[in-house]
């Protein structure tokens, strides 16, 4: 089985994210899985709302038979597990070798969801946007991550949408498939104002927000 690993803050989960998922299933035919695996804390960009509650939203749209991809969209708490090994920090190159099968995350692959059954004839992919180009480089272990597994690049307005990639990547985009601008930042702020977000989130995470009083 293929699976496109989905990461990222996730803060929260918007319309944009389900269509770049969505579009993976659609024009990729060797995916059979897409995860969103959100990350505890985050090197570079302070999350708003907590790991649990970002989270349950995901839960909310993979339980959503509309929303899911029939199915093959699934929410992953492993990027959590894994971080505890480094004082809380989500590292990518943690997650790809705990699903490769290093030893010192069997516990952590093995209680996570959904479970990769640490099955060997499983391979990833992993999905990232065009943002995340100029500083690929920067990731930790870079060279080791790039050469586990390829990376998939969604394109995102103001961002290179086109042209050559670094080795190792390749991009998402068809004629049907246009470039990404919606952003978790927009529905903060908008939250922040009092304004809609009903038409950046699903109807499910907007309750959630709402019920909770998030990113207010």
């Amino acid at each position: 089985m293929q699976i496109a690993l989905f990461g990222g803050r996730f803060d929260p989960v918007h319309n944009g994210h389900m269509a770049i998922a969505e579009e993976v299933l659609r024009a990729v035919p060797s995916v059979d899985e897409v995860w969103l695996m959100p990350d505890n804390h985050h090197h570079w960009n302070p999350t708003a709302a907590s790991f649990a509650d970002r989270l349950a939203m995901l839960r909310l749209v993979e339980n959503h038979p509309a929303l899911n991809g029939r199915g093959r969209i699934k929410a992953s708490d492993l990027g959590y597990k894994v971080s505890q090994k480094r004082e809380g920090m989500t590292v990518t190159i943690d997650v790809i070798r705990a699903l490769q099968g290093s030893p010192e995350f069997v516990h952590e692959v093995a209680t996570s969801t959904p479970s990769p059954r640490n099955d060997r004839s499983n391979t990833y992919i992993f999905i990232a946007g065009s943002d995340q180009l100029p500083r690929l480089s920067e990731w930790h272990d870079y060279e080791e991550l790039h050469m586990r597994l390829p990376f998939l690049i969604f394109p995102r307005i103001g961002y290179q949408t086109s042209g050559e990639l670094p080795f190792g990547c390749m991009w998402l985009s068809d004629k049907e498939f246009y470039p990404i601008n919606d952003s978790a930042t927009a529905v903060r702020k908008r939250l922040e104002k009092g304004e809609s977000i009903s038409d950046l989130v699903p109807k499910s995470v907007e309750a959630y927000i709402r019920k909770n009083g998030l990113y207010q």
